[in-house]
C-alpha cells in the first residue's frame, strides 16, 4: 500500500471512529448541588405546596393569606413536621418579592405589602426556623434560610454593620455542614453579587457560584440571578438567554418579564 492510501485509510478509520463516539449516547452527568427546597415541598399537603405556586408569580396576598393558616395551623396544634421550615421559606419568598416590587415595580405592589412592616415578616420567618432548626440541628438549609432572612433585614449602613455578620455567617454554616447544599451556594452568591468590594464582593465569584447552581437544578430564582450577574458583566446575550429560561420556568413571574424586557433595552441601546 503506497503512502497515500494509507494516510486515506488512517483518516477514514479516525473519522469513522470520531462519529461513532460522538452518536454514542452520553452518560448524564451527576449534578453537583442538591435541592434541599424542592424535596420537602413535593411531600408537603396542598395547603403548603399552595404557598409556593402563588410565589412563581409573586402573588403576594395569596402567600400571606396562606401562611397565616399555616400558623393557624401551628397554633391548634395540627401542624406537620415540616411545616415551620416551609413557612419560614414562605417569608422569605414574600421579602424577595416585595424587594422587587420596591425596586423596579412599585406601581404593582400588592396591596397587602403597601403598609406591611417587613422587620416583622422576617421575625416571623426567623422564629419559624429557629423552632425547626431547634428539632432539627443537623438540616444545614435551616442555618442558610436563617442567613437569608437576616438579610432582607438590612436596610441601610447600620443595619448592614449589626445584620451582614450574622447573615454570612449563618450562610458559611450552613455550607460546612452540607458542601453541596445548592441553595446555600445560592445564598452565597447573592452576597458576592449584592456586597461591595470591600465586604466581599466579588461578581466573578458570584457569575460562577450562580452558574454552578444553574447547572445542578432548574429553579427560576437561581437562573434570573445568573442573568443579573451576565447583564452586569455587560455579557448580554448570556443574560437574554437566562432571563428568558427564567420565564419559561415561570411564565407569569413579574420579575423574569422585567428582566427579559431589560436586557432586550440593553441590547438595542448597543450597551
Amino acid at each position: 500500500m503506497n503512502a497515500s492510501r494509507l494516510a486515506l485509510t488512517v483518516c477514514l478509520v479516525g473519522t469513522l471512529a470520531w462519529t461513532a463516539s460522538a452518536q454514542r449516547p452520553r452518560r448524564p452527568q451527576k449534578p453537583q448541588y442538591h435541592d434541599p427546597v424542592a424535596a420537602s415541598i413535593e411531600t408537603a399537603d396542598p395547603l403548603t405546596q399552595s404557598v409556593f405556586e402563588a410565589f412563581e408569580t409573586y402573588d403576594v396576598d395569596s402567600m400571606l393569606a396562606r401562611l397565616g393558616q399555616l400558623e393557624e395551623r401551628r397554633g391548634r396544634g395540627e401542624a406537620q413536621d415540616v411545616d415551620d421550615y416551609l413557612v419560614a421559606l414562605g417569608y422569605l419568598d414574600v421579602l424577595v418579592a416585595q424587594r422587587f416590587f420596591e425596586r423596579h415595580d412599585a406601581e404593582h405592589m400588592p396591596a397587602s405589602l403597601r403598609d406591611a412592616d417587613l422587620d416583622a415578616l422576617a421575625e416571623h420567618g426567623l422564629e419559624a426556623i429557629g423552632r425547626f432548626a431547634e428539632a432539627h440541628p443537623d438540616h444545614s438549609d435551616a442555618l442558610r434560610v436563617r442567613g437569608e432572612l437576616l438579610s432582607y433585614q438590612i436596610r441601610g449602613m447600620v443595619a448592614g454593620m449589626s445584620k451582614g455578620p450574622k447573615a454570612r455567617k449563618s450562610i458559611e454554616r450552613a455550607l460546612e455542614m452540607d458542601r453541596q447544599n445548592g441553595w446555600a451556594l445560592y445564598a452565597q452568591a447573592r452576597m458576592h453579587f449584592h456586597n461591595p468590594a470591600f465586604v466581599g464582593g466579588d461578581l466573578d465569584l458570584s457569575l460562577h457560584e450562580f452558574r454552578k447552581v444553574a447547572e445542578s437544578f432548574d429553579h427560576f430564582q437561581v437562573v434570573l440571578y445568573l442573568a443579573k450577574a451576565y447583564r452586569k458583566k455587560e455579557m448580554l446575550p448570556q443574560a437574554l438567554f437566562w432571563s428568558q429560561k427564567g420565564l419559561e420556568l415561570a411564565p407569569g413571574n413579574p420579575e423574569a418579564a422585567w428582566l427579559v424586557a431589560q436586557v432586550h433595552a440593553d441590547m438595542e441601546a448597543g450597551r
